[in-house]
């Protein structure tokens, strides 16, 4: 690699690492590790696509990793819900006793969570998890280029929302 694309990537390294990382783990449910493997993810892709990108700067750069990182959380996401449905269909299997049964409710409601959460618009999402996971209004006020006050009132709506679409699915799940 030229000493000028090592520059480049130490650059676009700085200004983006911590912030992808941050994104990334929220939207892994705070798994770290995880995060750590997408987020190598996105640089190895941004090393691939090097001549592609290389033109892009500033905040095009920065929606670009995004995109990538969105992607592989995505990726991420069904390789995770694939292990997961293995694991409960044989849980379900192995564990059919009254005892297991709160257990077993509490595993559906999170699966319906995951799922409604995974519903909602992007936007929905964006808001959601950047506050779940402990950035200010203030914060996501200049990532998703929205007020304040238009932050918490989407976050209020999107509350609603979320809690509105597991009702119904818990209710159609139980019925």
């Amino acid at each position: 690699m030229r000493q000028e694309e090592e520059k480049f990537f130490q650059i676009i390294f700085e200004e983006n690492s911590h912030v992808l990382f941050r994104y990334i783990c929220g939207q892994l449910n705070n798994d770290r590790e995880t995060a750590k493997d997408v987020l190598n993810d996105v640089w190895e892709v941004l090393v691939v696509k090097f001549e592609t990108v290389a033109d892009l700067e500033g905040e095009e750069m920065t929606k670009w990793l995004f995109c990538v990182a969105k992607n592989k959380i995505k990726n991420q996401r069904r390789k995770h819900y694939y292990q997961n449905e293995i694991s409960y269909t044989q849980y379900q299997k192995e564990n059919r006793n009254e005892g297991e049964a709160a257990a077993t409710a509490e595993i559906e409601e999170r699966m319906v969570m995951q799922n409604c959460i995974q519903n909602l618009n992007p936007m929905d999402q964006r808001v959601f998890w950047g506050r779940a996971y402990g950035f200010s209004y203030k914060e996501l006020s200049g990532f998703c280029k929205k007020s304040e006050q238009a932050l918490q009132c989407q976050y209020s709506r999107t509350i609603k929302k979320l809690q509105g679409m597991m009702n119904k699915e818990i209710s159609l799940t139980r019925a």
